[in-house]
């Protein structure tokens, strides 16, 4: 006899969960179950327009990179106004773009963070989590919705992504075809990833004119929304 399987989450504000729930809807028989119940103002994506380079065998991205850093800079000079948050997380799936912002942080003493590629994390938890998503040519990690549900996945009060939301859009839009061509387990994680996922952060992103009105907006939302 069939037999579903739940999983229970107590870790996630519903704004979080709401974005990868329908993850556990692709494959008959797993069911997400929210027993924490906390309505929240918990989730940004930030549209950044920076192109991704490549770095031998992995990418990076210079402009989001830059939009992370200076975030955490600001972030770290006011951390007395944010006693709720003591851990963050910044993930990344790219080993060159975890490499670039550990160099671009290393003056900056942030206690509590860890940066680091999407298996590191597994298992792990923080108040706070960042996401680069990196790519603007191909999906890239993106479309890989294990490695999504576990980034995503980490935070419990606040998750900010940052990516060029705008180009990877176009890519899902251009792959929506060919995913409807096919019929197997992968193609339904694919059709979740180009016809739900992208297409919902692009309809959240936000859009700044310069890098201290992003982190001005970024500083305002986690005084805002403050979740014990």
């Amino acid at each position: 006899p069939h037999v579903a399987v739940m999983k229970r989450q107590y870790r996630m504000n519903k704004g979080i969960l709401k974005l990868i729930q329908p993850i556990y809807s692709i494959h008959e028989g797993f069911e997400l179950i929210d027993e924490k119940q906390v309505a929240a103002n918990d989730v940004k994506c930030i549209n950044i327009l920076g192109n991704e380079v490549v770095s031998g065998t992995s990418q990076y991205n210079i402009e989001e990179g830059n939009a992370i850093v200076s975030f955490l800079k600001e972030f770290q000079r006011n951390r007395e106004q944010f006693p709720h948050i003591k851990t963050i997380g910044v993930i990344t799936g790219y080993r060159a773009q975890e490499n670039f912002l550990r160099r671009n942080l290393k003056s900056v003493k942030i206690p509590g963070i860890q940066i680091g590629t999407f298996d590191r994390f597994q298992g792990r938890e923080y108040d706070l989590v960042l996401i680069s998503l990196v790519r603007t040519i191909k999906l890239g990690f993106t479309n890989d919705i294990r490695r999504i549900n576990v980034a995503f996945s980490r935070a419990k009060n606040h998750l900010l992504i940052f990516g060029n939301i705008e180009a990877l859009n176009k890519i899902a839009m251009k792959a929506t075809r060919a995913v409807d061509e096919q019929s197997n387990n992968d193609a339904k994680e694919e059709s979740f990833v180009v016809k739900t996922l992208i297409p919902t952060l692009y309809k959240m992103r936000e859009d700044y004119v310069s890098d201290k009105e992003r982190v001005d907006a970024l500083m305002t939302f986690l005084k805002e929304n403050y979740y014990e």
